[in-house]
């Protein structure tokens, strides 16, 4: 009976691919999807628009690059496990990441920021009955990143991926890296550094346009195979290639400086690299160049995705550094057209900021300018049967310098 429910296992396993991500070209298809819930709830993008959450480099390394900028530790959890995929093929998700970083401004005249970055991910599969079993894929992902901000900022960023997949009594394991380059331009600062818009005679309004390009490449690495190494499947290898666009005012009056309003539109698309094709003596696996099909006028200017090429877009706005709404979709390659993502998140900043400035309390300076608390909550497949919901907790700590 065991063997039986363990062979059971396997099957169910192995079409969960087909099911859930619909991805049968590689192994390994989770990969394919972020434990970012900030992604998750900006149509899963995360390439091109610089972060500082904890998660938020699991699409681009090179995130870690800007985390260094502005945080010196976070810490997010999952405050509850999804169950995912559909009532018969279910699985626990969860995740943790942390991240640590430093801006080395004061020493070297000019903004040079590191962070290093650590994710663990965890899909434990259930059975038939809809119990847990021993089957699970797991992965703890490494991440560095550096940033130089020199009038224009650029960040570079690697990360490596220890893999384990464990299918009834087959297992596997795999080590792929990814790396990613992000670039940000601040558009008016490059005009004029000082512009700003009176509002009163103490209060004033300071416009902000960034505008920002990433590249990733994802799951670099050899083939994978759970019992025969001659019917190795090779790893979902991506490339990611996106831009975005930030309209924002900051808000100053004596003692708060805080960020009013905050609008981020993020245009990205990934291709699967990987293509194989079956020939009498086998199947051959072929991989593509930097960008694969990616088509930028095509697919990040007019945002048609395709059969090969799938199309993400994103809209976050941010009110006084407390709320944020977000609102996504993607479609393309073997998804159905124009899957609905959205969320949402609540953060202490802006509060500890505005109540600071009115009471002028020395435990409240220290938590406004040292200590973020953040609730994210975001939805994948919105408004379907196939709507997953997520939300985590995370605590981050900023500006201390070491010096």
């Amino acid at each position: 009976m065991q063997h039986i429910l363990n062979l059971l296992s396997v099957i169910i396993a192995l079409n969960i691919s087909a099911f859930t991500f619909a991805q049968g070209e590689a192994a390994l298809p989770f990969l394919y999807y972020t434990p970012s819930l900030e992604s998750n709830g900006l149509g899963l993008t995360g390439t091109s628009i610089p972060n500082d959450e904890a998660f938020g480099f699991y699409y681009n390394p090179a995130n870690l690059g800007y985390f260094g900028r502005d945080k010196n530790l976070s810490f997010q959890f999952y405050s509850s496990s999804p169950d995912l995929i559909s009532d018969n093929l279910k699985a626990g998700y969860n995740s943790f990441a942390l991240n640590l970083g430093y801006s080395f401004r004061k020493f070297c005249g000019f903004d040079l920021s590191v962070g290093a970055g650590f994710i663990h991910n965890n899909f434990k599969y259930k059975n038939t009955f809809g119990l847990f079993s021993d089957d699970e894929d797991t992965y703890n992902a490494f991440g560095l990143g550096v940033m130089l901000d020199y009038y224009i900022a650029v960040s570079l960023g690697i990360t490596l991926k220890n893999i384990n997949s464990k299918l009834g009594f087959a297992e596997a394991s795999a080590n792929p890296i990814d790396y990613g380059i992000l670039i940000e331009v601040p558009v008016i600062k490059l005009i004029d550094n000082d512009i700003s818009i009176p509002v009163s005679s103490s209060t004033s309004l300071i416009p902000l346009f960034n505008y920002s390009i990433g590249y990733s490449r994802l799951n670099i690495g050899d083939e994978i195979y759970y019992v025969d190494p001659a019917q190795a499947d090779p790893l979902p290898l991506y490339s990611r290639l996106g831009h975005s666009f930030k309209f924002a005012f900051d808000f100053q009056m004596r003692s708060l400086n805080i960020n009013l309003f905050d609008y981020c539109l993020i245009l990205e698309a990934d291709d699967l690299l990987v293509s194989r094709s079956f020939k009498q003596n086998g199947v051959t696996t072929n991989y593509q160049g930097l960008i694969g099909d990616i088509d930028f006028g095509r697919h990040l200017i007019q945002l048609k995705g395709d059969d090969k090429v799938v199309v993400h877009k994103g809209h976050s706005i941010k009110l006084g550094e407390t709320v944020t709404l977000m609102y996504g979709s993607y479609s393309g390659r073997s998804y159905r057209p124009n899957i609905k993502t959205d969320g949402f998140e609540i953060s202490s900043r802006g509060m500890t900021k505005l109540l600071n400035s009115i009471m002028d309390n020395n435990i409240l300076s220290y938590i406004a300018n040292h200590i973020e608390l953040k609730y994210i909550n975001s939805s994948v497949f919105t408004g379907s049967l196939l709507e997953n919901d997520f939300s985590a907790l995370s605590v981050s700590f900023f500006n201390y310098s070491f010096d």
